[in-house]
């Protein structure tokens, strides 16, 4: 959980950044930051929800329960693996419209931490 909430911390770093950075070239390059940041508020709500899920295996005693939650958090990591991939498409058609250096440098993390988070869930989706 502690791995997952500094990749966390990392996106709402990277995203505030690049919200206020607001000095682009033309409505173009704005729409594509705009894209950008709407994709990091997608796969950060689908991170919400494996934290969730992981907090509470935790702190499940009963046997039963720790197997049914387990599940759950496979299914869930396994949902956000799959709008991880979906979001990254979008963030990398976008990315080649965002021409601000301090931009580009911004969306680049949020980018590389997408995939980063992706790949340290990915183990942990559910086997379908």
């Amino acid at each position: 959980m502690q791995a997952m909430d500094l990749r966390m911390r990392a996106l709402n770093t990277a995203r505030r950044n690049l919200q206020h950075i607001g000095h682009y070239r033309d409505d173009h390059e704005a729409g594509a930051v705009r894209e950008i940041t709407d994709a990091d508020v997608v796969v950060f709500a689908a991170a919400v929800k494996v934290f969730t899920v992981a907090f509470f295996v935790t702190g499940m005693q009963c046997p039963n329960d720790v197997r049914f939650s387990q599940q759950q958090f496979g299914s869930v990591v396994g949902s956000f693996v799959a709008t991880a991939d979906e979001e990254l498409s979008r963030v990398n058609e976008n990315l080649g419209n965002v021409a601000a250096p301090a931009a580009v440098a911004e969306a680049t993390k949020i980018r590389d931490v997408m995939v980063d988070l992706r790949e340290f869930l990915k183990p942990f989706a559910a086997k379908e």
